[in-house]
């Protein structure tokens, strides 16, 4: 590999020492660490940065497309009646509850003012009605008057991972689960 070294660097490859070689490995290691940052700041149907031949973009794409075929195919049980795991729910709650956060992120934590996060809690209280329905009787699934508003809430959990960033969706999956972590030490209303 051919590499410009600086004086200090040639130095130190004619006496033989290890340094010229280090300082090759950081710069390598650095343009990688560089290319997965950019990445984490690009939208996730971005494209390649040019120069990357880590392919980092697409881990992400994939990662996106897995996360909306589960949350779709959750969905679509619950909505058929045929599921029967409690998972289910959960499932599709945890993705409106994280494309809650980006909402509060996007314009506000007042639900008046932000449609985003109304709809997003409509979809959670929708989600509760189930849990409920599921303790009383032993069925998971949504019932017709309430089965549009839980869509609708899923298709814009879809439009905001799109439409955001690798990072900007770590930091929202991060304080979900912070917040999870305070609700169950009893330091927040859940």
């Amino acid at each position: 590999m051919n590499t410009v070294l600086n004086r200090a660097q040639r130095r130190a490859e004619r006496k033989g020492r290890k340094g010229a070689q280090d300082l090759t490995l950081q710069k390598v290691a650095g343009s990688c660490a560089l290319f997965a940052q950019l990445a984490m700041c690009r939208g996730y149907g971005a494209g390649p940065i040019i120069g990357d031949t880590t392919n980092i973009h697409q881990s992400a794409e994939n990662a996106l497309s897995r996360s909306i075929v589960n949350v779709r195919a959750a969905l679509q049980r619950l909505m058929d009646g045929v599921s029967t795991e409690i998972d289910d729910p959960l499932i599709v709650s945890e993705a409106l509850g994280v494309a809650s956060i980006r909402a509060i992120d996007i314009g506000g934590p007042d639900a008046g003012e932000n449609p985003l996060l109304h709809a997003l809690q409509d979809g959670q209280r929708v989600l509760q009605s189930v849990k409920t329905r599921h303790e009383r009787f032993g069925k998971l699934e949504v019932i017709s008057s309430e089965a549009e508003r839980l869509k609708y809430a899923v298709d814009l959990y879809v439009d905001v991972i799109q439409n955001s960033t690798p990072q900007q969706m770590e930091d929202a999956m991060k304080t979900r689960l912070r917040m999870r972590e305070m609700a169950k030490a009893g330091k927040l209303a859940s």
